[in-house]
């Protein structure tokens, strides 16, 4: 289908200011949306004869210039020519390390039109390129230009069986391109038979263009790789400007770059941009004119150039404008695959990523047009990891279903992506697998059945229906697959009970470790049409097995007649899983009141297991077998069964065995007792009177000099270590010096000072020898004074202070210095203030 002149030459100057200036968005994206960007392009152009009525202008020359100068640093391109034969103009290799100015060099030249059109040579090329690719992370993709319809070699054209053949290659070719994973896309020139194209496009999920001018090379290779790097066109409006006429637009902080281009006609225009107020541009506008248009690109790195922006036209003509606009967050279609297939009757599941951002106050939503007409039931998405997941229900409707994706933040769009696929009459895939919440046990497998229904009918492998591949796909977190192929050939280890009845089955077996992502694909043809077909079954944690250990607290019991043993078990469980213990014995021993015990993951706990046995009282030595289970038997135990000791006795034979047993042990225990507590009553008295007397006594040294004296001048020295008492009394009056433990004259004051180790006594003196032993360091040491005297301790007035070792002080018109005599482990801690108030 032709394109309008007026969007081809807008974008054509586009791409030629591209070219020009070489601007590239300035913010560096995360690997996550380079991943999803980055692509690697085989380029086929067709340079048979037919080009050169065509394309005469090499249009297609042009095209593949600006292709080369849109796509990233990061990007692969290999460049294929061909018409008798394939000729490899540009080898697969990564732009940033060839250079797009070597990569357009290689093309001009190459594209003389001669010769006849072979497709399955340029395919086979393209495939060889894209095979020599090894990055997973790519997406993988081959353009195809052409102007004919399949014709390698003119002279057997006629030939009978020769194109039949030619074609079967071919088709065998894509269907191997197809199940690689590549997709086409087809641009189309001039008249030819789109139907080559349309399946091309069918079979790799691509698309098909047809376009009536080479001029509109440019606009399809501009809409492929927009596409495929997910960038959005806002503006394209036609203006009659008589005077000035002034045009707004927004540039928001997710935008990374927007790019403008003016076209005028019926005269000169002048066009400006106008930035918002506050905002000055710089380097970030840059703006070429000539006489007909106007190119213009605003960008930013983070939100500088963000605000309301005008567009000022001055003049007397008409004005194009269009407008394109890179963005820092974009969303990503899963989920379908564009241009796919999807069954009628059959609820759509729709997955998409949102990247360069993890903001969770982003809303995603969409809807959907079915054959042009909005449907009514709207998209609403829920987050499932990473991913944004919704279903739409109502797909009765053969037709092609348009899917819009927007993202909203305070009620605006600032990203937003699109798909089309065709709802047809196909089979649908279905399947028995429903994925447990619970994870699954690495070494675990499940037989997973699946049929292609249509009206309720499974389907099987006939004339109508035809497969290629029918498969389980498991995904790893690193993109790795592992396929199990899904037969109906009847074979049990397949998993298949039955042959041919439409029920295609295979083995899954959860080997690795890990998040998986399980799905079922299958492809083939139905009535002749081909159909791609894929169904998502969820994702699955695989967590290593688990292990229960079990331990008896004594495996010996003596029972009176009647009596139940009483096993206490303790059980363990390392398993991520909700484990069954099950216990059994031999019914000729005795019969358990338990026989099953349930663990939760992780679990560690003890039970009581009753064991009632099942012989007579004789007073003999009997071993009972107790084995144990698990219901999971990727599951291991610690121990598969335990012997215990049984013997059924009477009471009276109870205790004379205990009594003659024990006698002298009894005796020989008390004697020890009453030994054992003379002795540690007189340890503890020798402990008392070594330790604990001078423990509690006051000691130390008190140095003093008077307020007024030169710090170097000791006025007094007192060891007060020699008065041996847990209270020693200072005083500065003359009525008591008698009265008190030492004098300080000189003092115009009447108080006393009192220097008391805080004693802890207990009731019992030899229990404090021992107590003697633990203490680290001594009680403390209390420093008060009777009224009215008082202490000044680091500026803090005070009448009490408790101290550790060491302390400086003023009372009475001296100054004091005590340090105490402990030489033990005591911390150098000048004591804490033990007052709650001060004055």
């Amino acid at each position: 289908m032709a394109k309008t002149t007026r969007k081809t030459t807008l974008l054509l100057l586009f791409f030629l200011f591209f070219n020009f200036c070489n601007l590239s968005t300035s913010r560096v994206l995360g690997d996550d949306v380079k991943a999803l960007e980055s692509v690697a392009i085989s380029l086929i152009i067709d340079k048979s004869g037919s080009m050169s009525d065509t394309d005469p202008s090499l249009m297609r020359e042009t095209a593949a210039n600006i292709l080369v100068d849109l796509l990233s640093p990061e990007d692969y391109l290999g460049i294929i020519s061909f018409s008798n034969d394939a000729q490899e103009i540009q080898p697969m290799a990564l732009i940033g390390e060839t250079g797009k100015d070597q990569l357009k060099g290689k093309i001009t030249g190459n594209l003389e039109a001669l010769g006849n059109t072979d497709y399955l040579k340029a395919f086979d090329l393209a495939f060889r390129q894209m095979e020599s690719i090894q990055d997973e992370n790519l997406n993988k993709v081959i353009i195809f230009l052409t102007d004919g319809d399949p014709d390698p070699d003119a002279a057997r054209r006629d030939e009978p069986g020769f194109m039949e053949e030619y074609m079967d290659s071919f088709w065998l070719k894509v269907k191997e391109i197809g199940l690689a994973g590549y997709t086409v896309h087809t641009v189309g020139l001039g008249t030819l038979d789109s139907e080559v194209m349309d399946r091309l496009a069918l079979e790799t999920t691509g698309t098909s263009n047809v376009y009536s001018e080479s001029s509109d090379v440019a606009v399809a290779f501009f809409d492929i790789i927009s596409q495929l790097k997910n960038r959005n066109e806002f503006m394209n409006i036609s203006e009659d400007v008589a005077g000035e006429k002034l045009l707004d637009f927004k540039m928001d902080e997710f935008v990374s770059q927007e790019t403008f281009v003016v076209r005028n006609t019926g005269g000169p225009l002048e066009i400006d941009f106008i930035p918002p107020e506050g905002v000055d541009p710089g380097e970030n506008l840059k703006i070429v004119k000539t006489e007909s248009y106007t190119l213009a690109t605003i960008n930013q790195d983070e939100a500088e150039s963000s605000g309301m922006w005008k567009i000022k036209l001055t003049g007397n003509a008409s004005a194009e404008i269009m407008g394109t606009k890179d963005l820092f967050v974009k969303i990503w279609m899963d989920s379908p695959i564009n241009n796919s297939l999807h069954p009628i009757g059959e609820p759509l599941e729709i997955r998409a990523t949102l990247t360069g951002s993890s903001s969770e106050e982003f809303l995603v939503e969409g809807d959907v047009m079915i054959n042009g007409v909005q449907a009514l039931q709207p998209l609403t998405f829920v987050k499932e990891g990473d991913e944004y997941v919704g279903v739409f229900e109502d797909t009765s409707t053969r037709g092609d279903y348009e899917i819009n994706l927007a993202v909203h933040s305070e009620e605006e769009v600032i990203a937003a992506t699109s798909t089309t696929i065709s709802v047809k009459l196909l089979p649908a895939i279905k399947s028995d697998l429903v994925l447990q919440e619970t994870g699954y046990v690495q070494g675990e497998e499940r037989i997973v059945s699946s049929t292609l229904t249509l009206a309720s009918t499974n389907l099987k492998v006939s004339d109508e229906l035809t497969l290629d591949y029918y498969e389980l796909v498991q995904r790893n977190e690193e993109e790795e697959e592992t396929i199990i192929s899904l037969v109906d050939d009847g074979v049990f280890e397949n998993g298949d009970v039955k042959a041919e009845d439409g029920i295609f089955s295979g083995i899954l077996s959860f080997d690795a470790l890990g998040e998986q992502e399980i799905f079922i694909r299958t492809r083939g043809t139905y009535n002749g049409d081909l159909f791609i077909l894929e169904k998502n079954i969820g994702r699955a944690e695989v967590l290593p097995p688990g292990t229960v250990s079990i331990s008896l607290e004594s495996r010996s019991y003596e029972l009176l007649q009647g009596d139940a043993a009483q096993l206490l078990l303790t059980m363990k469980s390392t398993s991520p899983y909700r484990e069954v213990v099950n216990l059994s014995i031999d019914g000729a021993y005795g019969i358990l009141e338990t026989e099953s015990v349930a663990l939760e993951p992780m679990e560690e706990k003890t039970v009581n297991v009753s064991l009632m046995p099942a012989v007579e009282a004789n007073g003999e030595l009997l071993t009972v077998p107790v084995s144990f289970t698990v219901n999971n038997e990727l599951t291991s135990l610690s121990s598969e069964s335990v012997d215990l000791e049984l013997m059924v006795t009477t009471n009276t034979a109870r205790i004379i065995s205990r009594i003659r047993e024990n006698l002298m042990l009894i005796t020989g225990i008390l004697v020890s007792i009453a030994a054992a507590l003379l002795l540690i009553y007189g340890i503890g008295r020798v402990l008392y009177e070594k330790n604990y007397k001078k423990l509690y006594q006051v000691a130390g040294r008190l140095t003093y000099r008077r307020t007024d004296d030169d710090a170097s001048k000791e006025t007094g020295n007192v060891d007060l270590s020699t008065f041996g008492k847990s209270k020693v009394i200072l005083t500065f009056s003359e009525k008591r010096k008698d009265t008190s433990d030492y004098f300080i004259p000189g003092s115009r004051y009447d108080y006393d000072l009192i220097f008391e180790k805080m004693v802890d006594q207990g009731r019992f003196k030899f229990m404090d020898g021992y107590r003697s032993l633990n203490r680290k360091t001594p009680p403390k040491l209390q420093i008060k004074t009777t009224e009215p005297g008082i202490l000044v301790v680091n500026d803090a007035i005070l009448i009490k202070y408790e101290v550790d070792t060491q302390v400086n002080f003023t009372s009475g018109e001296y100054v004091f210095s005590y340090e105490s005599a402990w030489v033990g482990d005591a911390k150098a801690d000048t004591g804490k203030n033990i007052l709650e108030g001060k004055f």
